[in-house]
């Protein structure tokens, strides 16, 4: 059983350093802009197309979200699951690896010799 509970924890934690190392990007308009990783914030396209587009606005500015704050919610979303699922894979990975040590060395304290 704690084997199992292991194998989950890996899986878990392996999904959250998945999530914090794909690509994240947003759509502004009809386009698609990276905002750089999970772990690492690159909005250089999207601030870009924020200039462009403040350069453009009207009298009244944009009455939208701009891009990079896109970016920031998108990041902060996937950060938001990924760090739990890695801190939390690996507290039960590490929990069952201490609970199984422990159950052998009682176990070997127990046989008689």
């Amino acid at each position: 059983m704690r084997t199992y509970v292991a194998i989950v924890g890996i899986v878990l934690g392996i999904i959250g350093f998945i999530l914090l190392a794909t690509p994240v990007s947003v759509n502004v308009g009809a386009n698609s802009y990276p905002c750089g990783t999970g772990a690492y914030r690159d909005p250089g396209k999207v601030a870009h197309v924020d200039l462009m587009a403040d350069l453009n606005a009207g009298p009244y500015g944009t009455p939208s979200m701009s891009g990079a704050d896109r970016c920031d919610d998108a990041i902060a979303g996937r950060r938001g699951w990924a760090f739990p699922l890695l801190i939390g894979g690996a507290l039960v990975a590490i929990g069952a690896g201490v609970a199984t040590a422990q159950a052998r060395r009682k176990a070997k304290d127990v046989t008689p010799a």
